[in-house]
């Protein structure tokens, strides 16, 4: 999938997250540390890369729980660095936190459901945990023989108003 600007996240761009823990942020608010609501465990599926997002029991995280129940937000994003990228596809890049948002760069990247575990080990749905995906089709062929490599610091998407959004 096309993000807004113009970069195509390709198959196994970030399967060196696999597994790595990463903050979880209310629209990549890096400068107050408020903002972290909790953390993500990544995992690099076939179909994309898939964070399990938990909530810490801060108010901020609250007001995001709520967000979620209600269904007001459904859109997620990466904040990633260590790019490198063939044209506007990116190859290989890691990670550094996900994002809550309200309206994503990349129109796959979305909260697929919200449960919520309960000490027992039983789960219940629509509460604290939300399973994100970036929504990559596999069977999207892209040539990129021709293009350049480009090695990029850092990524993060804004959408159409110019703040920060998805990948």
């Amino acid at each position: 999938l096309r993000c807004s600007d113009g970069r195509v996240i390709r198959h196994d761009a970030f399967m060196n997250n696999d597994g790595k823990r990463v903050p979880l942020v209310w629209q990549h608010g890096h400068a107050n540390i408020q903002n972290v609501i909790g953390h993500a465990e990544l995992e690099n599926r076939p179909n994309g890369v898939y964070a399990r997002g938990f909530l810490n029991s801060t108010p901020q995280a609250d007001v995001a729980r709520d967000l979620l129940l209600h269904g007001d937000i459904n859109s997620m994003s990466i904040f990633a660095n260590k790019l490198k990228q063939q044209g506007q596809n990116v190859m290989h890049g890691n990670i550094v936190e996900v994002s809550l948002v309200l309206s994503p760069a990349n129109p796959g990247a979305l909260i697929e459901n919200v449960t919520i575990q309960h000490s027992d080990g039983s789960y219940e749905d629509d509460e604290t945990e939300a399973v994100i995906t970036s929504g990559i089709q596999l069977d999207e062929e892209v040539s990129v023989a021709n293009a350049g490599t480009e090695n990029k610091d850092e990524m993060t998407h804004a959408d159409s108003e110019g703040t920060p959004s998805d990948t």
